[in-house]
């Protein structure tokens, strides 16, 4: 597409984006998978030695389990450039985190267009895409400088500089970087960026943590030195092995992921340097990769500890024979889901109302402490019998078996133990739009990491108490194979 209609679509900004969402929420249209984008640029401006790589990250907004496609447009001194288009399954957070990573082999020229833009969409159609701001960068391609390393620099990296010292100017006014090591745990990688806008690093700290090596270092002005920068430029992390660089960290930011090396990680070895404009200190200490260090997330998968259905009857019989009956007992099956069933004869009308809930339980205390990714309830396989509403007059009859369909319209978490006891149990409700065959249950199961009382899930169906004397309905299904998998920064 032509310059000019690059210009025109610069104007756009992070308002049309927050626009949708906030228009989504307040109007009643059509399901799109995507409704909003943000785009941020990691390494620019960006001097270095070309051909170099920019880095943008960002996120796309938009429906739980929906598919979407997104995909990046450039424009690289005035000509414009777009990426294949990448299909994905919306999460069910409802947030994706993107990369893109852009090369460039010649410096910026001042008088075109450099910008990159997230786009997205639905695989429906949807009327026009969603966009994301248009981001600029810059790129100042320099000249390969003289680095070296010798055994003495190794010892005296974070020295101030001493008068006839044989270091290099470089070395002398700018730090090394100095703790060098990976992290799995987010907390961490927060510490290492600065304010957390709109949440932004935490989505891309998890999803860095989850794709391979995050690398975090520490940095600092040498002291008692006017002449030594206050404040570097950026950071670089180079593989040790033939000083390839790995990755590059504009700004005070000290953290950054490392893209997995195509024979993997293990045995790979990476220094960190500090580089105030065409100044470079030395290496840091290296930071090897071994069986040891633990990179992305682990999936731990629990079986339940304690389940039980309890069962509530309550009998009413009308007419001459008035009268209200009701008794509570467990059922050793997981079922939920609710039963009104009835007779007429010519002097009494008998109803009965039965309601099932589900109560599971799973001993996580083995990841006591730990930060999670995502938890998920997941059960194996389900057979649901529903019964047409119909009056009590007429004869009985069900419709087929469902093995896809479910009678549970609400999860929540216990309130006590209740393995422990029998009779009916209540909960404290955490979602009433659940899916038959997988609930994201993160925030209840890192509570009890954290410390919070683990009393299980309970799961109930939608017309428990609703008792129609002249009809017989119901909706019940039994629930096989439950686990609990919960995805955990090690």
């Amino acid at each position: 597409m032509s310059a000019p209609w690059k210009v025109a679509k610069m104007k756009r900004t992070l308002v049309s984006s927050l626009a949708v969402v906030a228009l989504f929420g307040a109007l009643t249209v059509p399901a799109q998978a995507t409704q909003g984008a943000q785009l941020t640029v990691v390494n620019s401006p960006l001097t270095d030695v070309c051909p170099v790589k920019v880095q943008f990250n960002g996120m796309v907004i938009g429906v739980p389990n929906l598919p979407f496609q997104y995909w990046f447009i450039t424009l690289v001194n005035g000509v414009e450039q777009v990426t294949p288009r990448t299909t994905m399954l919306m999460p069910a957070t409802g947030v994706v985190a993107v990369r893109y990573s852009l090369p460039i082999a010649t410096s910026s020229d001042q008088t075109t267009t450099n910008i990159v833009e997230l786009d997205a969409t639905d695989l429906a159609g949807q009327a026009r895409p969603t966009v994301s701001t248009q981001v600029k960068y810059f790129v100042t391609c320099r000249a390969p400088s003289t680095r070296f390393q010798t055994a003495t620099q190794l010892d005296t990296r974070n020295l101030p500089p001493k008068s006839g010292t044989a270091l290099s100017t470089a070395i002398q006014t700018i730090r090394a970087p100095t703790g060098l090591a990976s992290t799995t745990d987010p907390g961490v990688c927060l510490k290492h960026f600065g304010p957390d806008l709109l949440g932004l690093v935490t989505v891309l700290c998890g999803a860095a943590i989850k794709d391979g090596l995050l690398l975090v270092w520490d940095w600092t002005p040498i002291a008692n030195c006017a002449a030594c920068p206050q404040a570097a430029d950026g950071f670089r992390i180079y593989r040790s092995d033939g000083r390839a660089l790995a990755a590059t960290q504009n700004g005070a930011n000290s953290a950054v992921g490392i893209k997995r090396p195509a024979d993997g990680y293990d045995g790979k070895c990476y220094t960190a340097t500090a580089y105030k404009g065409s100044t470079e200190s030395s290496d840091s200490r290296q930071f090897c990769i071994g069986s040891a260090v633990a990179i992305g997330t682990q999936t731990a998968k629990f079986a339940p500890s304690h389940v039980r259905s309890p069962v509530q009857d309550a009998s009413i019989r009308s007419g001459v024979c008035n009268s209200t009956t009701q008794h509570d007992y467990s059922d050793p099956s997981f079922e939920v889901g609710y039963e009104h069933t009835g007779t007429v004869d010519a002097v009494c009308n008998y109803h009965t109302s039965t309601f099932y809930r589900g109560a599971v339980a799973f001993d996580v205390s083995r990841l006591a402490g730990k930060a999670i990714r995502k938890a998920t309830l997941r059960f194996g396989s389900l057979v649901t019998r529903i019964i047409p509403k119909t009056p009590i007059s007429r004869p009985y009859f069900a419709l087929p078996t469902s093995t896809t369909d479910s009678c549970a319209t609400e999860i929540g978490t216990g309130r006590d133990e209740w393995w422990a006891r029998t009779g009916w149990i209540e909960f404290d409700s955490i979602s009433s739009n659940i899916a038959p065959a997988a609930i994201d249950v993160t925030v209840p199961v890192s509570r009890w990491l954290n410390g919070a009382p683990n009393d299980g899930f309970v799961m109930r169906g939608s017309n428990e108490g609703n008792q129609q004397t002249d009809f017989r309905f119901g909706c019940r299904t039994t629930f096989a194979n439950i686990s609990l998998e919960v995805e955990y920064y090690p």
